[in-house]
This record gives C-alpha cells, structure tokens and sequence, in this order.
C-alpha cells in the first residue's frame, strides 16, 4: 500500500490514510475523496488501516464494531471475510462538521 498525503483540503480531512496489504488503494488517496476501494489476496485476511489528522478524533465502524474512537496515527486491525468488507472512518475535529470516508475492501475467495 501507499502512504498517501491529503493536506491542503478541508479541515476535518485527514492528513493521511495508509493500509498495510499488497494493493494499493482505488483510487490513489486524494484530497476530498471519500469512498475508496481495496483489493485483498484469499491469503490477505486482515488489513491495518491507519488515518492520521491530529486533533480530529477518529472513529471505525466495521462488522460489529461500531464507532471505535481510534487515536490519530494508531493502526487499526480490521479482520476481512471473503467478499466485500465495509468500513466507515468518521473523523470529527471540534468546530467543523464530520467527514466520513467509506473503505470497500474486497477479499478474494481460495
């Protein structure tokens, strides 16, 4: 995966969202885009995800895992099933309204 920076755009925008498999994420990480997807191997069954905006507080929802506040920076191991895995990134920054990203991330079957 890439280290991709997003500076330059909205203030609840992160700073940067990395991941940890083979793939890349499609499209490339940009400024004001949201909804990204991510392709996993069958053998790829977990993937860390790290967003980083400091002062934001960061929350995932995937599976049963709803509203996680994870710190800015910190990776966040997400377990993939087979098929398509949903997970939402909702960065609040006091004073400026939420961005949510959606992460599509799609385990291949054996």
């Amino acid at each position: 995966g890439l280290n991709s920076p997003l500076s330059g755009y909205g203030q609840s925008d992160l700073t940067t969202l990395t991941e940890d498999i083979a793939a890349d994420f499609v499209p490339a990480v940009v400024a004001g885009v949201y909804e990204y997807a991510l392709a996993a191997t069958n053998l790829e069954d977990s993937v860390t995800l790290t967003a980083t905006l400091v002062g934001a507080s960061i929350r995932y929802t995937y599976g049963a895992t709803v509203n996680k506040v994870v710190a800015s920076g910190v990776g966040e191991a997400v377990a993939l099933v087979v098929g398509a895995n949903v997970v939402t990134i909702k960065v609040l920054v006091p004073g400026y309204g939420p961005v949510i990203y959606t992460l599509t991330i799609t385990r291949a079957a054996e």
